[in-house]
């Protein structure tokens, strides 16, 4: 019995030395990554001319009268620039050309390019385009004339409508706009031409007025709100 028991007493210290002698295998470590990072693409930048109204002071809307569109260039071109074919009358005309064009259009598919000399402070500071064959002459009970400029030059420019009746080939022209670089709207105010003035437009006429560089810009959607 005490020797059971003497053997018993060895198996147990050796279980204890067994157990605070060896140490567990460790479970392999778990490789840690890092979460992916997901970067959006930024969408391509896009220039967009800016676009402004361009009227007469206390003025902020378009009409809200009746509307008759008068040219927007999709039928032909029926304008032109007056160049040198003044120069009998007066000083030299800074207009050069006027044709129908692809390059912009505010509707459609179709505007009118016109191009013109540099302005400079020695010159007219003048330059006319004109059309002698509006789709309607009799511009009576009118008051506005809105034209669609864009002005893809770095400086203003100054405008007006003019107007030269058929009769005793007066002229008569609205109050001057400007048209920034971009896209403006432009309402010309010609309310303050006598209805018997308007009833028989012979040439029909917007012009730059002011001293700049030249070149040239776009007009479309040329349109007459009472």
């Amino acid at each position: 019995m005490k020797k059971i028991s003497k053997l018993l007493g060895l198996f147990s210290i050796g279980l204890l030395f067994f157990s605070c002698g060896s140490t567990p295998e460790k479970e392999p470590e778990k490789e840690v990554t890092e979460p992916e990072t997901v970067v959006e693409e930024a969408a391509a930048s896009v220039e967009i001319p800016e676009y402004f109204l361009c009227t007469a002071e206390g003025v902020t809307s378009l009409p809200d009268t009746a509307c008759f569109p008068l040219d927007d260039f999709e039928e032909g071109n029926y304008w032109y620039g007056v160049g040198d074919s003044w120069d009998q009358w007066g000083s030299h005309n800074l207009s050069i050309a006027a044709g129908v064009v692809k390059d912009w259009a505010s509707s459609g598919t179709h505007s009118l390019k016109a191009i013109m000399e540099p302005a400079g402070p020695e010159t007219s500071k003048q330059a006319t385009w004109c059309c002698n064959s509006l789709v309607e002459n009799d511009l009576t009970g009118f008051n506005w004339v809105e034209v669609t400029v864009y002005n893809p030059q770095d400086f203003d420019f100054e405008l007006n409508i003019a107007i030269q009746d058929g009769k005793a080939y007066q002229w008569m022209q609205s109050p001057n706009l400007i048209a920034k670089p971009g896209i403006t709207t432009c309402l010309f105010e010609i309310s303050s031409m006598p209805d018997e003035f308007k009833e028989n437009v012979y040439c029909f006429m917007i012009q730059s007025l002011n001293e700049n560089p030249g070149g040239y810009l776009y007009f479309d959607n040329f349109r007459l709100y009472e």
